[in-house]
């Protein structure tokens, strides 16, 4: 993955994942840390162009950005026959479509957004999961909702635990 190939006509796929009989947010966090060799690996890396994570129930939401040269599901599918996680709904193929209409609409800049800030964060989760979680939510509740500046809550953190950063 390579940020400077990301492009706004590229597919957008989702994958949704859960480590079995995980549920919960414990769910989620342990399905994030079974995928995030897949998310390091370099086959993974070389078929899409961009990806973000969120959380749907107790399933681990990959939406990916792909050309459309390249198979993500097939590197996926590799991956879960040799680790425990699985497919909480069958894949949909990737399709042409908008991530960024309810978000200002500036496609390739939020398309870069989430590919960004998605890497950094399971950087700093893998690193000390107690500490990210502790850092977000004093950066919702102390840095945004007052209007301070990011970058002096954050970058210390980002620097010492990201490597993607």
């Amino acid at each position: 993955m390579y940020l400077d190939e990301l492009s706004e006509d590229d597919l957008f796929g989702l994958f949704f994942l859960k480590v079995p009989g995980a549920t919960g947010l414990d769910g989620y966090y342990r399905a994030l840390f079974a995928a995030e060799p897949l998310l390091r690996s370099p086959a993974w890396l070389e078929v899409v162009t961009g990806y973000y994570l969120s959380r749907k129930d107790d399933s681990l939401r990959i939406s990916y950005f792909a050309d459309t040269c390249h198979s993500p599901a097939q590197v996926l599918d590799d991956f879960l026959s040799q680790n425990a996680l699985e497919h909480t709904q069958v894949p949909k193929p990737p399709t042409n479509e908008s991530v960024s209409a309810a978000y200002g609409g500036d496609e390739l800049r939020f398309r870069g957004f989430l590919s960004t800030y998605t890497p950094i964060g399971v950087d700093i989760m893998v690193a000390d999961l107690l500490h990210a979680r502790c850092l977000f939510a004093t950066f919702r509740f102390q840095v945004m909702l007052p209007g301070k500046p990011y970058r002096p809550h954050l970058e210390n953190t980002f620097l010492r635990q990201s490597p993607f950063y």
